[in-house]
């Protein structure tokens, strides 16, 4: 009984973890995509490229 609600803890907390990490990464991938081309305005604009 108590090896089963171990091992149930250890799987739950692995799927938290899992989509915890995947969120975050989703997350900060958006972020950079998001701000790039605003970096590439402000360049251009000081550039005058």
């Amino acid at each position: 009984m108590i090896g089963y609600f171990l091992m149930e803890l250890l799987v739950w907390i692995g799927t938290v973890l899992l989509h915890v990490t995947t969120f975050l990464l989703l997350f900060f991938v958006l972020r950079k995509v998001k701000n790039k081309p605003k970096i590439k305005k402000y360049y251009y604009e000081e550039t005058g490229i």
